[in-house]
């Protein structure tokens, strides 16, 4: 039997549809995705926020190497804070290239002991312009020396 036709004109009211339809939005593959992309966001973030923190404390700790390089104080007019602090700032260095090495998030292996290692250089370069310098100064004195006990020589 077909079924009767249906008009406008009908006083029948059709039922309209339920809304109590649930459907679970975690099993769309649009709710992944944007998990997914919040997770990322997230995770991008804190190794941001680890990156500009390392960037900070290596600035601070590569100011106070120099510092230290530049200090003109004699070994043995330091006294045991001053040795101390020595110490302490060469530690963290090396604590801070150890954390850097082994880092997941870090882009390429060994960055630490490469950050270190120019460090390292840098102060030998600035260990070398000043022996330079002074091996300069102790010849130029050498030859005044010379040319002033010859002029004495010479006067008697």
């Amino acid at each position: 039997m077909p079924e009767p036709k249906v008009s406008f004109e009908d006083s029948e009211v059709i039922p309209e549809a339920t809304k109590t339809v649930k459907l679970d939005s975690k099993k769309s593959k649009f709710a992944k995705q944007l998990e997914g992309k919040q997770v990322f966001e997230k995770r991008a973030e804190v190794a941001h926020q680890k990156m500009m923190g390392r960037q900070e404390e290596i600035y601070l700790l590569g100011s106070k190497f120099v510092e230290m390089m530049k200090d003109k104080t004699l070994p043995e007019n330091k006294g045991p804070i001053q040795q101390s602090l020595e110490k302490e700032i060469l530690g963290k260095l090396i604590n801070f290239a150890i954390d850097l090495n082994n880092d997941m998030d870090e882009p390429k292996d060994s960055m630490g002991s490469i950050g270190l290692l120019a460090l390292v250089f840098k102060s030998t370069l600035v260990m070398r312009d000043k022996y330079n310098l002074l091996e300069y100064k102790v010849e130029q004195l050498e030859r005044q020396l010379k040319s002033s006990q010859a002029d004495k020589s010479n006067d008697k």
